[in-house]
Formats: C-alpha cells, sequence, structure tokens
C-alpha cells in the first residue's frame, strides 16, 4: 500500500533511544577525544532527544562500547578527563 503525501508528513518513525544516544556518543568519540560533560552536551542538544542524561548513564554506555568491543581509555588526569576510543 503505497502512502500520499500526506500521510507521509504524519508518519511516525519509532527508534531505540537508547540504542541512539549510545551511537551518537560512540559516532562523537570517533571524531575526537571528549568528557562526560562533553557527551552530556551533544545528547541535551540532539535533535532527536532532546533530554539531559546523568554521568552514571554515559558511563554505563560506555561500558556496554566496551562490551560490544571497542577499546577505550578511561579518563585520567593525563589526558584532561577525555574518552576516547583506541579501537573498535
Amino acid at each position: 500500500m503505497e502512502l500520499t503525501n500526506e500521510k507521509e508528513k504524519h508518519k511516525t518513525i519509532w527508534i531505540s533511544t537508547t540504542g541512539y544516544r549510545i551511537f551518537l556518543e560512540l559516532k562523537s568519540l570517533l571524531e575526537k577525544p571528549r568528557t562526560i560533560v562533553e557527551l552530556i552536551e551533544i545528547i541535551k542538544n540532539d535533535h532527536y532527544l532532546q533530554k539531559e542524561v546523568s554521568k552514571d548513564t554515559i558511563r554505563f554506555d560506555i561500558m556496554t562500547l566496551r562490551s560490544a568491543g571497542c577499546i577505550i581509555s578511561k579518563p585520567s588526569k593525563n589526558n584532561d578527563y577525555k574518552i576516547q576510543i583506541l579501537y573498535h
């Protein structure tokens, strides 16, 4: 069944916000190392998410990426507390 233009305008697309958030963090970390606060701001300013998450949520997402096989450096004083993807 083909949708008309009017129906396409009002079509709702459902996405997993958790999955989208983790992919957004992965994309951001692939661009350059970032702090947890920077990742929170990226999520807060995203067109689809537009909500603030906690630092613990970001940490959990980083653990999820590690479980998926990413090698991620831990934030420390030596790297200005930035998270960096070393291998994915």
